[in-house]
């Protein structure tokens, strides 16, 4: 089924802030997405997970689809992805995830994003896909709360605990990020500082007090000035009303007791106890990719921070999910053995 909708229409009740933010005619564009089947948005069963990406990240995408579905182990649960997907994305790609639903019970929707944003800052090597994320709590107006993942992220226990904790009234919850350069940059002392690759959107009060509109305002006047853009929107616009969530959420590649107490201990705003980080490490639920180079599942990918072998740990563990799928041999011959 294909829908046409403005984003006047998605805005609804603050259409008017858009108009006084002259930004009405510069946002009132055409979003195309095909929903893979009409569902029941009530059903506590539904756990709606939203990634953003182009035609360069299909693969690792899909693998980490996959990991997430190999760990759905409540078999009540259903998986609803929700791709925010580049304006130039080749249709032909869908396919690459639809191949999923022989395997698994999963909902797939595409949601086409026009090239409104080319004009921010990027990424150094990326893309503007990135910016997709402030654009979810408009998206998604009849959800309650959604989680959004980064596609360099691997999950391996079931999904379903993270995605039904109590928000305790905060906007959005996070896996914690360390650099605090925007406290100083723009004079703030902030409760909490989240890494943009793992987050749950609290969409229903970010949309009560329309946060959703400041969100997108800020990050619009703003981006050029900020390094890591739509993260750093957020860590702005929703503090102090934001929430971190446990070690074992959002664990990045990097992560032993050792990196932690020589770069995160004095960084991060909130500690974590030793006994957290030690049960986390050996059984991570969420582990986000970064700080390799290049990315994890390229043959030569080696960690910007130590010499040890934790990147080829977790190299592996990519590989081993990505036999799961339909496409090994092209990821293997992609990135691998080119």
């Amino acid at each position: 089924m294909i829908f046409i909708i403005s984003l006047k229409c998605l805005i609804g009740k603050n259409s008017s802030i858009i108009k006084n933010m002259n930004l009405k005619n510069k946002f009132n564009k055409i979003f195309l997405y095909k929903e893979d089947e009409i569902i029941n948005v009530n059903n506590k069963n539904l756990i709606n997970i939203c990634m953003a990406l182009d035609n360069n990240i299909v693969y690792p995408t899909l693998v980490s689809m996959t990991s997430a579905l190999e760990n759905n182990n409540n078999k009540k649960n259903m998986l609803v992805y929700n791709m925010l997907l580049s304006n130039d994305f080749k249709k032909e790609n869908t396919q690459i995830f639809e191949s999923l639903k022989k395997n698994y019970p999963v909902i797939i929707n595409y949601y086409i994003i026009p090239n409104i944003f080319d004009t921010f800052k990027k990424w150094k090597k990326g893309t503007h896909c990135h910016y997709h994320k402030i654009i979810i709590p408009l998206l998604f107006p009849h959800l309650e709360r959604i989680l959004y993942l980064d596609s360099d992220t691997l999950i391996f226990k079931d999904i379903s605990k993270m995605y039904n904790l109590d928000f305790n009234h905060n906007f959005i919850l996070g896996a914690q990020a360390h650099d605090k350069y925007i406290m100083k940059k723009f004079n703030l002392k902030l409760k909490a500082l989240v890494n943009a690759g793992v987050i749950l959107f609290n969409i229903k009060k970010i949309r009560k007090y329309n946060k959703d509109i400041e969100l997108l305002y800020f990050t619009m006047k703003n981006s050029n000035k900020l390094k890591y853009p739509e993260q750093d929107s957020m860590n702005i616009v929703f503090n102090p009303n934001i929430g971190i969530l446990p070690y074992e959420y959002g664990m990045r590649i990097i992560d032993s007791l050792q990196t932690y107490k020589e770069q995160c201990e004095h960084q991060y705003i909130i500690k974590y106890s030793i006994s957290e980080i030690q049960n986390a490490i050996s059984r991570p639920a969420i582990v986000h990719l970064v700080y390799c180079s290049p990315k994890i599942w390229n043959r030569e990918t080696k960690n910007w921070f130590r010499k040890d072998k934790i990147c080829i740990k977790f190299q592996k563990k990519f590989y081993d999910f990505a036999k799961k799928t339909k496409y090994y041999t092209e990821i293997y011959n992609k990135y691998y053995n080119k």
